[in-house]
């Protein structure tokens, strides 16, 4: 009244709160609250309104308002403002210094900025940019000799790296997902798919278990390293909650003293705490609850929490079982509001007689923000580092498993060229590791096959000398028998004075010729190659062979041999003298197949086709059983108790090498007849008219 205060005395007087008001303030927000920024440091708003009575102005009422500083430690920002009107999480980030005529009024942060402004200013208004080894600074020029530096810290060299490697851990726990649920046609090619489901070498074993086994390392590591962290990190906060309660009941304890109050009773308790709860949580910047000794609240420092029923006036039931029915002269436990975990401690005040006459309840708030904060950073370095480890991993998997299979292709090449007969490279491996033990044994192993080799080479060549030497007996066997006949039907024709004796001799005489002059070719030829005969593949009358063969086998008593051969000349391309050791072996084998107890029967019929001669060779012999059908081209095989077996296997590769074929059909106890198959021989002027048509 009269611009005059009611009672007590103002900092500040009418005229200058009226100034202040009416003149200074540009910041409106409204017309009766008024919003400053840089006039007074601790001015936030100041409120004005005019006393009427009866439409006269009685006197004039301002309202300083100013803003509480919350320490670090409480949550009532965070609890009782709205999210809207919260800072943003940006701006934790920075740093800030205050000056007033270049003395440092205000700071914020753990930048050691000095006393007095240590970095140009620019006009006002202007903003100027500054850099030094660890931080990035701007300066702002307020006016009125007003100046503000803001500082951030500068990035590590690996935070660049940071994108990347959030960006790599999501795709490859994307990738493990998908491959992990069978869904991997996602991540390649569908046509792939074969490709990727072939079995999986060596090289990209060796590389999938180093890989996951890094991988599996690093996880448990990590996992193990985050646990260590987290309960270091809780057993660091308990201690520091334990420290700042401590100190805070110091202080208390020393304003005690100096008050020289004694305390007795929970009603001097509560009329000390009346005085100086706000104080002290203040000074140590820890709120402060006082609980009755019944658990009910007693005062708060910061009221708010419990008027809006944010947390219970009753004392935490957990801390009632520990302090009182445990007897613990201090509690420490992690309790929940709403979304915000925080830690509190317990503590029982005790008078003189050592009876509690209130409990302490120390709320800690800013460990969630803290831990989010401190987690954020570790995480962030963890996970730089891990994917720098795995990349790394990676490539040295790739190398080592390259430089281990390398060798290993080596020896596979090497394995792959080696012949039997021919000389194999040895393998030089300095180190001595398991590589070089293996290929010490390819080494010794080429050693040792060049021996097998010859072994194996003298081997072939006593076979080959005795596969030959049965040939060869086969073929002089083979006619014996029939020259046996012959001279043997000579000698009872003399013996019984025929009088076409000399006939007969004569033809016997050219017949055993013939067969001994073929005797003689085989023995030749086996003596200067020690192999059958090349075959000389001339012009040969097939019918006259056939003639000169059955000849031979018509003095057998059990068998008569019907041949039925065309008037014309049937010329194949064939050796005489081998294609002569067919026909023999072939009616051979039928008298053979003919008991002498049967009357026996051969039919050996030539027809001339269009462009082959078939032969037909029949008898009425005990035939081939259908298990041995399939073996009777097969060397060595025989049906007869005596023989070589060799036979039919010869004269089966001569007709094939006359470009010819041969087979046979049987049937048991019917008989047995053998088809052969001879192209017919084409002179230069035949083929010529062929290839003219």
């Amino acid at each position: 009244i009269n611009e005059l205060p009611l009672r007590g005395e103002l900092d500040n007087d009418f005229n200058t709160l009226d100034d202040l008001f009416r003149k200074k303030s540009k910041n409106t927000v409204s017309p009766n609250i008024k919003y400053f920024s840089g006039t007074k440091e601790s001015l936030k708003y100041l409120i004005y309104y005019p006393i009427f009575q009866d439409e006269v102005k009685q006197g004039h009422l301002f309202v300083e308002i100013i803003p509480k500083v919350f320490g670090s430690s409480s949550a009532y920002p965070e609890l009782l403002i709205s999210k809207s009107q919260q800072s943003k999480p940006t701006e934790d980030a920075f740093e800030y210094a205050i000056y007033k005529d270049g003395k440092l009024q205000k700071s914020k942060g753990e930048y050691e900025y000095t006393a007095e402004l240590f970095l140009p200013v620019g006009e006002v208004g202007e903003y100027l940019f500054y850099n030094d080894q660890k931080y990035h600074h701007v300066v702002y020029n307020n006016g009125d000799y007003t100046n503000v530096v803001l500082s951030n810290p500068k990035r590590s060299l690996i935070s660049p790296f940071s994108a990347f490697s959030y960006t790599f851990c999501f795709y490859l726990l994307i990738m493990v997902i998908l491959w992990v649920f069978g869904l991997k046609y996602f991540l390649v090619d569908r046509n792939k798919l074969e490709i990727e489901s072939q079995p999986v070498t060596l090289q990209r074993r060796i590389q999938i278990s180093m890989i996951s086994l890094v991988l599996s390392s690093l996880f448990i590591i990590g996992l193990i390293t985050l646990i260590y962290f987290q309960n270091q990190y809780n057993n660091y906060h308990n201690d520091r909650l334990l420290r700042k309660a401590n100190s805070l009941l110091k202080s208390l304890d020393a304003f005690v003293e100096d008050e020289n109050i004694n305390i007795v009773s929970t009603d001097d308790f509560e009329a000390i705490m009346n005085k100086r709860i706000q104080a002290l949580a203040k000074i140590h910047s820890l709120d402060m609850n006082v609980f009755y000794p019944d658990g009910n609240l007693m005062i708060s420092s910061q009221p708010d929490i419990f008027s809006r029923e944010l947390v219970s006036k009753k004392l935490h039931p957990f801390a009632v079982v520990h302090l009182e029915d445990m007897g613990k002269s201090r509690h420490v436990q992690n309790e929940k509001i709403g979304n915000l975990t925080y830690l509190s401690a317990y503590i029982p005040y005790k008078n003189k007689e050592a009876e509690t006459i209130a409990y302490l309840h120390f709320p800690y708030y800013s460990k969630q923000q803290s831990y989010r904060a401190d987690i954020s950073y570790f995480l962030v370095a963890l996970v730089n580092v891990y994917v720098l480890l795995i990349l790394t991993a990676t490539a040295i998997a790739l190398v080592l498993s390259r430089s281990i299979t390398n060798s290993l292709t080596i020896i596979k090449e090497r394995l792959s060229t080696i012949k039997l007969r021919e000389k194999n490279v040895p393998i030089e491996w300095k180190n001595k590791d398991e590589i070089g033990m293996l290929v010490d044994e390819y080494n010794r192993m080429i050693v040792e096959l060049e021996k097998s080799a010859e072994l194996l080479a003298k081997s072939e060549r006593e076979s080959a000398w005795r596969e030959m030497a049965k040939q060869v007996a086969h073929e002089i066997k083979n006619p014996l028998t029939p020259m046996k006949l012959s001279i043997q039907h000579l000698q009872r024709a003399l013996k019984d004075d025929r009088d076409d004796i000399k006939e007969l001799t004569e033809q016997v005489s050219n017949r055993l010729i013939e067969q001994i002059d073929s005797l003689t070719h085989i023995a030749s030829e086996f003596s200067n190659f020690a192999k059958m005969p090349i075959a000389e593949l001339i012009k040969v009358d097939l019918k006259e062979v056939i003639k000169s063969t059955s000849d031979l086998f018509q003095h057998l008593q059990h068998v008569e041999i019907i041949t039925e051969v065309p008037n014309n000349p049937c010329y194949v391309k064939a050796d005489k003298n081998q294609m002569i050791g067919v026909f023999n072996n072939l009616l051979k084998n039928a008298t053979q197949a003919i008991n002498e107890d049967m009357n026996g029967l051969i039919k050996v019929r030539l027809f001339d086709k269009e462009d082959v001669f078939r032969v037909e060779i029949e008898d009425n012999g005990v035939g081939i059983p259908d298990e041995k059908r399939k073996k009777v081209f097969e060397p060595n095989f025989t049906t007869k108790s005596s023989g070589t077996g060799l036979g039919l296997a010869i004269s089966k590769n001569i007709i094939e090498k006359s470009g010819g074929s041969v087979w046979f059909e049987s049937e048991v106890n019917v008989g047995t007849t053998f088809y052969l198959v001879l192209p017919k021989f084409e002179d230069e002027n035949s083929q010529n008219k062929k290839e003219n048509e």
